[in-house]
């Protein structure tokens, strides 16, 4: 039997503790979720090849949990854009924006308006998917390791999310590790919550 986390296990996360006051979502008015009128949204990412497996369905409890605390969510699956992969050219290090214009662009803009960011991907041999992979390849432009560097709105909140299906859950490690220093050092900066 399949065990899932009871949607409402994700509100009592820490990554709620001293979460901005306002939102940059517009739209749809929500509440806070220490009680007060805000409009908060998350943005959750599918960084699965497939719109409709284990991994869609977990987004589709953690986003019904954040729009029952007055969130207003949206879920892009990757599997479901087109984007090529990084061409390695630098040209961002000078201008800090990339040559190609396709999907990746759509999402940053998505991720800009975004709150707080759950990205989720299905461990691929020990790892994040490929999808995942160049789509963090093509935020180069955002790699604080040259000058100039895009960059998003400063206080956002990240999740990150690795599925396996292997017999234990330390078996994910690899995949969360990769998710780790994406957040750390990739194109986002965003804050995540203590692991307990």
């Amino acid at each position: 039997p399949e065990e899932t986390a009871e949607p409402s296990a994700w509100a009592a996360l820490p990554l709620w503790e001293g979460f901005p006051t306002g939102g940059r979502s517009a739209g749809k008015r929500g509440r806070r979720l220490d009680g007060g009128d805000v409009e908060l949204k998350a943005l959750l990412l599918n960084a699965s090849p497939k719109n409709n497996g284990n991994t869609a369905r977990l987004l589709e409890l953690i986003g019904d949990a954040f729009q029952k605390k007055g969130m207003e969510t949206q879920t892009i699956c990757l599997g479901d854009l087109h984007y090529a992969f990084c061409k390695g050219c630098r040209s961002c290090y000078q201008t800090a924006e990339c040559v190609q214009h396709d999907d990746v662009q759509l999402v940053l803009e998505q991720m800009e308006q975004a709150d707080l960011i759950a990205i989720a991907s299905p461990d691929y041999w020990g790892g994040i998917t490929g999808q995942l992979k160049a789509f963090i390849d093509r935020c180069t432009p955002y790699s604080p390791a040259h000058q100039p560097h895009a960059a998003l709105s400063m206080g956002k909140r990240g999740i990150s999310i690795a599925l396996s299906a292997r017999g234990s859950a330390r078996r994910s490690w690899p995949a969360s590790t990769g998710f780790s220093s994406a957040w750390e050092s990739g194109p986002w900066r965003i804050t995540t919550p203590a692991a307990s």
